[in-house]
């Protein structure tokens, strides 16, 4: 009689560990360089949020590699890598949601959107990585600016804020 089948136990390997490392110290320089150019801004909200954007798209160009790993190795890593996707993710929607909290109009969903915008701005930094053309970004920080902005001022505020035309 032969042994049951049982799965073995879920360790991650040397290199899924080395993402995780690499990709938590990279985000915590880029979400602590964020936060300070939100809280260091004057001004309303508004022109901090901008001001934060700007600084996570510089810190991105800056340092392409690590932005790679944390837009697309990241996700090498599995279900391990979601969850710390996932936490930063987090720690950028709070930032809108302090925002959003101080400005939102009524109606606004100030638990979903931070979500979708997110996500949005994630993917669009993600997109330029893979299409090889991140050194193009900062062209998308009016699009980044307009994606954060435009659910709580509007679209041609947000443009205006981003220093874009409407």
């Amino acid at each position: 009689m032969t042994a049951p089948l049982t799965a073995p136990a879920l360790v991650p390997d040397e290199r899924v560990e080395q993402i995780l490392s690499a990709y938590d110290e990279a985000m915590e320089v880029a979400l602590r360089g964020v936060e300070h150019a939100y809280m260091d801004t004057g001004g309303e909200w508004t022109q901090r949020m901008h001001a934060a954007i700007a600084r996570l798209v510089d810190l991105a160009v800056a340092n392409p590699k690590l932005t790679r790993l944390c837009t697309v190795e990241i996700f090498d890593a599995g279900r391990h890598g979601l969850k710390r996707r996932d936490r930063s993710m987090l720690r950028f929607m709070r930032l809108c949601e302090f925002g959003y909290a101080q400005a939102a109009p009524e109606g606004l969903s100030t638990r979903l959107v931070p979500q979708v915008v997110a996500g949005a701005v994630f993917e669009l930094i993600r997109s330029h990585v893979v299409d090889d053309r991140l050194e193009h970004l900062p062209e998308a920080l009016p699009t980044a600016t307009l994606i954060v902005l435009a659910p709580v001022v509007g679209r041609d505020e947000a443009l205006r804020i981003a220093g874009a035309t409407a």
